[in-house]
């Protein structure tokens, strides 16, 4: 049964997420402080998910997340907050948490999100795995191009390309995102709102693979680029369909905090690349690591 460390100093509130978890299957480990909290997943290396708030007294949510970066720790977190406020957010993500429930809450809201973010740790722990292999050959290629079709092929080439890097762990779910993106919302034209509806069905997978298959969509390719030199790397992906706002993406605002989809671009671009930049319509995406002999973004 996967376990849920639940951290929260509201013993109602605590009970109705224990209560919604275990509808869901899952198992709940309490605790009303973060230093219990702490101790508590010292103590259960198992634990697959964090319900962490914001606001507690004695080791608050951004002090708790300060204190799993510095550890060898990768568990997905999502906060719980009613501070869906732009800055409340920023500070979050710069602490390492993508994923928001802001009270109150439904039980189906909770469910999505969960959900989103289990399978974002598993993706991310399969992708780390994925990348140790054939690593030192693929180092040495300073020069690439690609076409692919499919979410799939987005994924392995992602491995590849990640590869270049001096850290390769750093960039691997930047450079995912933004191949997964010209998939899905390039050339298969899903939107914001279809995917997260998608996701929350269950039927993101079967519903791409169908668009797939259309006919409109059959000579639709995604064509990728790296080129490697002492100064930098720069990575172009191109898609064949009609652009998006993407204006809107490169911050995740307060109204898509609790959604289980549309953070992807502002992680890849805060986090990732040193810059990142999308031209005319945004069916086209510049992404660059400046300086490649020194360290990215994220430790």
């Amino acid at each position: 049964m996967i376990k849920v460390l639940v951290v929260d100093d509201d013993p109602i509130n605590v009970e109705l997420l224990e209560g919604y978890l275990k509808e869901d299957g899952f198992q709940s480990i309490k605790a009303f402080y973060g230093d219990e909290g702490w101790n508590l997943l010292q103590e259960n290396p198992d634990i697959s998910l964090i319900l962490l708030d914001r606001m507690m007294p004695k080791l608050d949510g951004i002090t708790f997340m300060e204190m799993l970066n510095e550890s060898s720790l990768q568990v997905p977190v999502i906060m719980q907050t009613a501070a869906a406020d732009h800055n409340s957010m920023i500070q979050g993500i710069s602490s390492g948490v993508y994923y928001y429930l802001t009270k109150p809450f439904s039980k189906d809201l909770l469910s999505s999100i969960v959900h989103s973010a289990l399978n974002d740790g598993r993706y991310k722990r399969d992708l780390m795995d994925e990348l140790k292999k054939n690593q030192d050959a693929i180092s040495l290629v300073s020069q690439v191009n690609f076409k692919f079709k499919s979410v799939k092929e987005a994924t392995d080439i992602s491995y590849f390309l990640a590869n270049m890097y001096i850290e390769p762990e750093q960039v691997v779910l930047g450079i995912l995102e933004v191949l997964t993106n010209a998939v899905e919302h390039g050339n298969l034209n899903i939107g914001f709102q279809g995917k997260g509806e998608f996701l929350i069905k269950g039927q993101l997978s079967s519903e791409i693979d169908r668009r797939l298959k259309l006919p409109e969509n059959q000579n639709k390719f995604v064509s990728v680029s790296l080129t490697k030199s002492p100064q930098d790397i720069v990575l172009r992906v191109k898609d064949c369909g009609n652009g998006f706002d993407w204006g809107e993406y490169l911050d995740l605002k307060p109204d898509r905090a609790d959604k289980p989809n549309g953070r992807g671009i502002m992680m890849a671009r805060m986090l990732c690349f040193d810059e990142m930049e999308y031209v005319g319509d945004g069916s086209e995406v510049i992404c660059t690591v400046k300086n490649i002999n020194k360290k990215s973004k994220v430790a």
